[in-house]
């Protein structure tokens, strides 16, 4: 009876923990165009240096290990990545937009940094 028991509890579990939805396991929609234009045109600022820089720098490196190798800069998800980081550079500094955009296009501690290869 015991082991009947044993079984079905460890079924149970097993039932719960695949029906769990873990951090890692969602792989985030991202227009790999948009990040590049939008990291393009911090790395391209004179306001970001220090630890800015160097997040921007390895958030390029992601993107560039992630993404096909193309003329991404001619899209127009390229330029709106531009233009928005050149919005919200007009009314924060960097590093509060990098805070902001924590986890996205390879910013911040999301992981994928390390993982994306």
């Amino acid at each position: 009876m015991t082991r009947f028991l044993s079984i079905l509890l460890l079924i149970a579990s097993a039932a719960s923990a695949n029906a769990a939805n873990w951090p890692w396991q969602d792989s985030p929609v991202e227009q790999a165009d948009y990040c590049k234009g939008f990291v393009a045109s911090g790395l391209s600022s004179s306001q970001s240096a220090g630890t800015s820089r160097t997040a921007l720098w390895l958030a390029w490196n992601y993107l560039l290990r992630s993404t096909s190798v193309g003329k991404s800069y001619e899209s127009d998800e390229f330029h709106a990545g531009q233009a928005q980081f050149t919005t919200l550079l007009d009314s924060a500094d960097v590093t509060s937009i990098l805070s902001d955009t924590d986890g996205t296009c390879g910013l911040g501690r999301s992981g994928r940094q390390i993982t994306g290869w």
